[in-house]
């Protein structure tokens, strides 16, 4: 199992550090139904928190997701981010990584400054295995060409 949550804007490197140091610690101690879970995760991009769970020792259950929903919501509370906008897009600019709402991503495709080329940032994933070649894809190829 996978989860991913983006941030409306790039973290500082000071903030990286903390939130990786904060995910390290909640993915160390995080459990279901007293199981620890093999778990992960990682701060991606400076805007990308992603959680993965093993799940062929342990499932991750519903209290436990709602644990980690509720760390997701704490962590955006202490860094004055939303993890919970799916009306966020994310995508390759160059060499950085821009995050826009869905009427910006919209008229950006419009105007030619994206296209089907763009990569794009699926956060929708669920299975961490499609993971390592879905996260990053190809607008036309993904579910956002959809939202153009």
């Amino acid at each position: 199992m996978i989860r991913i949550f983006q941030s409306d804007r790039p973290f500082s490197e000071f903030e990286s550090v903390e939130i990786q140091h904060k995910l390290d610690h909640f993915t160390a101690e995080w459990s279901s139904h007293g199981n620890l879970l093999s778990a992960g995760g990682k701060l991606l991009h400076n805007r990308f928190v992603v959680l993965v769970v093993d799940e062929s020792r342990f499932g991750a259950s519903g209290c436990s997701i709602d644990k980690a929903m509720r760390f997701v919501q704490e962590l955006g509370n202490a860094y004055s981010v939303d993890f919970f906008n799916r009306y966020l897009f994310s995508y390759v600019e160059g060499s950085s990584v821009k995050t826009v709402d869905r009427s910006t991503f919209a008229q950006l495709f419009a105007t030619g400054k994206i296209n089907d080329d763009t990569m794009v940032f699926d956060t929708l994933l669920t299975d961490a295995d499609e993971f390592s070649t879905a996260f990053l894809k190809k607008l036309g190829n993904s579910w956002h060409r959809k939202m153009v």
